[in-house]
């Protein structure tokens, strides 16, 4: 480190490059403990598919949702790379590859590339061999990294030994043989439970083999700067407000109510972002491909509840502006989509809604199930946060120019 930096950080300051460091690691940590369990699931290099992440060993730090089907691959590039194909297909799908640091490096899938069939090579940073032919070629910005695919469910039957059949849709071929291995441990007990030197060894080793880009020159240098120090008090007081401010990160939310993520995906160096993204809405796509909008508030900024009624209202010229299809969901207080005894879980466009003469249309939030369920959506008996997504948004919702109506309470 040169000596300006150096003088940055002296040692009246080791809280301050503690938060900072603590902050640009985190999503090491986070994808550390997460890629421990794929050994468990599949291993590396191959396919889960499953209906919800959130009810995994991802639950706490994946979103739910039970929109499309998930298929989740997990690679360790260190040695070869792989080779990723997907067959052609009628069905919308969009498919992320997202780095070690939580970054998404590339999308594929219906918006971005296409239904037809479609081979990759995916290597490491290292990695300098010949590219078949037949393949593109995609170049991890790190050996540990991360394949997240959705599917839409309207040629998938909801039985789950139908998902072996998306097997045949995306199918990887690892070109060597996976040397990962790393124990089981649940993924928030794994990182929330370390002490700050642990933490701090920890995205050190991890940094090896998944290097940072040079725009993260100052935190590398924060992170530097602790070499010696982890066990000072200090650094153990400036992790647990570092903690703090991920919890605590006020949202951004709009006069509505809604708070949109519009950068999800690509942080660049906004730390406590990227941090709070990894640890409440895990392996999230870009918002070029799933647009997310949340609110915990009505109309009056009154906390949603589950003993009161609620309409969301779209007037026919300002209904959700997606490409594929929006959806709709109500989660509990742990971020649960909350089971019930109709069955529903989400409403979104491809179901049959009823829409009024004017072809507006109201979508109704209640917890007990009224007379005519078409454009009913159950939420939980106590306070419940509304997610609103939108796959393939338009350009009018990525500007921001459309946003979600305000929830009004009858």
């Amino acid at each position: 480190m040169d000596p300006a930096r150096k003088a940055r950080f002296g040692h009246a300051n080791l809280d301050a490059a503690a938060v900072e460091a603590y902050l640009y690691g985190f999503p090491l940590l986070i994808m550390r403990a997460a890629a421990r369990h794929a050994t468990n699931a599949v291993g590396f290099n191959r396919f889960l598919h499953r209906f919800d992440l959130a009810e995994t060993w991802m639950r706490g730090i994946v979103l739910p949702n039970r929109d499309l089907v998930f298929s989740i691959a997990w690679l360790d590039l260190r040695i070869a790379p792989v080779v990723l194909t997907s067959l052609q297909t009628d069905s919308y799908y969009v498919m992320s590859l997202i780095d070690a640091w939580t970054n998404v490096f590339a999308t594929l899938g219906t918006r971005a590339t296409g239904n037809t069939e479609r081979r990759y090579l995916i290597s490491g940073p290292q990695w300098a061999g010949a590219v078949p032919s037949s393949c593109t070629h995609i170049v991890s910005p790190t050996n540990l990294a991360c394949i997240v695919a959705q599917t839409s469910l309207d040629d998938i039957s909801l039985g789950t030994h139908d998902l072996a059949s998306l097997d045949g849709r995306y199918h990887l071929e690892a070109l060597g043989d996976a040397a990962l291995r790393l124990e089981p441990a649940s993924v928030l007990r794994d990182v929330d439970g370390l002490c700050a030197g642990e933490a701090f060894a920890r995205i050190r080793n991890f940094m090896l083999d998944n290097p940072p880009v040079r725009g993260d020159a100052s935190a590398v240098d924060a992170l530097e700067a602790l070499d010696g120090y982890e066990g000072d008090d200090a650094v153990a007081r400036a992790v647990a407000q570092a903690r703090g401010m991920i919890d605590e990160m006020p949202d951004g939310d709009e006069p509505s109510g809604w708070t949109i993520s519009s950068d999800a995906g690509n942080f660049g160096t906004d730390y406590l972002r990227r941090a709070r993204a990894a640890r409440y809405d895990f392996l999230a796509g870009t918002v070029e491909d799933v647009l997310c909008a949340q609110t915990r508030v009505d109309s009056r900024r009154e906390p949603l509840r589950g003993d009161r009624q609620y309409v969301l209202h779209f007037d026919p010229w300002d209904e959700p502006p997606a490409r594929a299809f929006w959806s709709l969901c109500a989660l509990d207080d742990e971020r649960r989509i909350m089971a019930n005894g109709s069955g529903r879980r989400v409403l979104d466009s491809r179901q049959m809604l009823t829409r009024r003469p004017n072809r507006s249309l109201d979508l109704y939030v209640t917890r007990d199930e009224p007379d005519d369920t078409r454009n009913w959506l159950p939420c939980p008996s106590t306070a419940f946060t509304l997610a609103l997504r939108l796959y393939w948004p338009s350009p009018a919702a990525l500007s921001g120019v459309w946003t979600p109506p305000a929830v009004a309470a009858l």
